[in-house]
């Protein structure tokens, strides 16, 4: 029988973070993840991360809070990982608003000369880019030989549990944590929970010479991934009955695009990912009141690579008894769903 303290479902970015800050906390960690058989949608995150929200594009302070602990803990990640991750970026908005900074002389003409536009655009700055793939590609590797990463699907028929925690096969541990994404609303335990599922297409796209310093945003995103190629999207499909490629939403992007962008450029990839998310953007962060051993931590949202940081450092400090609530969580609307 092998003893672990912790069993975190899924290797998405929640679980990957959850991960590292038990890890860093002294505990003894298995994950269990079927990838490559079932991507996380984590790996077709945009990255972006940045304080602002609305059609006024006015700071969020509690957004600003989960920055400064996200931009702390992936900048202690790239450390430990001895490897690039984040990467300080300005976003060109092609829209006319007061309030946002005008563009500089070095910007107005390197936008000039590769997109066409009418309206005076804004810039925003500072936003982050995280490497979402990096990361969790790094990550997966160091967990795999440290013997802590189990390549197979969950099983729930395997889950006995006992007084001390729970055996999962033939391994003892204290909790089970969920973190698999658009999986746990099949959960025996937490499909209860106010999921609410949508799809986003997007568009891998080559477009050579492009800025790469910079994020440019008209209706779509563009993001620079590697070498020449850039991250294009993303639509919400809140109504869907199949993971297939929009090809209408394909077409209209790519006539948006001929009309915004004077480069050329090429359509490398169109992929889709289901997203979980929640009524209000609620995160899904606790124990199950019935069952005590099991927890979750899921349903992130737009906002995810911004707040996991913060629920995974305050959840590991649960889970290792340093404190009994994760500061400002409503913990209370949490488990009425469940009970």
């Amino acid at each position: 029988m092998q003893k672990v303290d912790f069993l975190i479902v899924g290797q998405g970015i929640c679980g990957t973070l959850l991960a590292e800050s038990l890890l860093a906390r002294g505990k003894t960690v298995m994950i269990i993840d079927d990838r490559p058989m079932h991507p996380s949608a984590s790996l077709k995150a945009g990255g972006l991360l940045h304080t602002y929200t609305g059609k006024t594009y006015s700071v969020n302070p509690q957004y600003a809070l989960w920055l400064d602990i996200a931009i702390s803990f992936y900048q202690q990640l790239q450390e430990n990982y001895a490897s690039t991750l984040l990467h300080q970026k300005s976003l060109i908005l092609f829209q006319h608003t007061t309030q946002l900074k005008n563009l500089n002389n070095a910007q107005l003409r390197n936008i000039s000369d590769h997109f066409i536009f009418n309206d005076s655009p804004g810039v925003i700055e500072p936003v982050y880019q995280l490497d979402v793939a990096k990361l969790l590609q790094i990550a997966r590797q160091r967990f795999f030989d440290a013997g802590c990463l189990l390549e197979q699907t969950f099983d729930d028929e395997l889950i006995q549990p006992f007084p001390d925690g729970v055996m999962y096969g033939d391994m003892h541990v204290t909790n089970i944590i969920f973190c698999e994404g658009t999986s746990a609303v099949r959960s025996r335990y937490f499909k209860s929970l106010p999921f609410v599922m949508n799809r986003g297409d997007i568009l891998w796209l080559s477009i050579p010479n492009l800025n790469t310093e910079m994020v440019y945003e008209q209706k779509l995103r563009l993001t620079h991934r590697y070498d020449d190629v850039w991250w294009c999207g993303s639509n919400h499909q809140w109504k869907y009955d199949n993971l297939l490629p929009d090809l209408d939403w394909e077409e209209a992007a790519m006539q948006n695009l001929a009309k915004w962008i004077k480069l050329p450029f090429t359509l490398l990839q169109h992929d889709v990912a289901e997203r979980p998310t929640t009524a209000g953007q609620f995160p899904l962060v606790g124990f199950h009141p019935q069952h005590p051993a099991f927890g979750i931590m899921n349903g992130m949202g737009t906002r995810g690579l911004s707040m996991a940081p913060f629920y995974a450092m305050h959840f590991a400090d649960v889970l290792c008894g340093k404190m009994n609530t994760i500061p400002g969580y409503d913990h209370q609307r949490f488990e009425k769903y469940l009970q």
